[in-house]
C-alpha cells in the first residue's frame, strides 16, 4: 500500500484529478444502482420542480445532490457525478433552460 500511495502522490495534478473523478463515478454506480437511483432521483426532481425559483442548473445540482448523497451514502461530489449522467437530469435541464 505504501507503493500505491507514493505512485498516487507522485502523479501530476491533472492525472490525479482524473483518477479521483473515476473513483467517484465508480463509487456512485456501486452505491447507487440504477434500479434504485432512478426512481429516487425522479422523486427528488419532482419535489424540486414544485419550487418556483429562477435558478440555473449548476446552482441546483449541489442542492439536489444533498439528499441523493445522504440516501445512498456517497459524497456530494459523487452524487453530482451520478446525477449528471442521468437522463432525468438532462430532461430537467432542458426544461429549465427552455423557460
Amino acid at each position: 500500500t505504501k507503493s500505491w500511495k507514493l505512485a498516487i502522490l507522485n502523479q501530476p495534478e491533472d492525472d490525479y484529478k482524473w483518477i479521483e473523478a473515476q473513483a467517484e463515478e465508480f463509487a456512485s454506480y456501486l452505491l447507487a444502482p440504477e434500479i434504485v437511483f432512478e426512481p429516487f432521483l425522479a422523486e427528488q426532481i419532482t419535489l424540486l420542480s414544485k419550487i418556483d425559483a429562477q435558478l440555473q442548473s449548476e446552482d441546483i445540482l449541489p442542492y439536489l445532490a444533498n439528499p441523493v448523497a445522504e440516501y445512498f451514502g456517497t459524497s456530494n461530489v459523487a452524487a453530482q457525478a451520478r446525477i449528471r449522467k442521468s437522463s432525468q437530469w438532462q430532461l430537467f435541464v432542458t426544461k429549465l433552460n427552455s423557460k
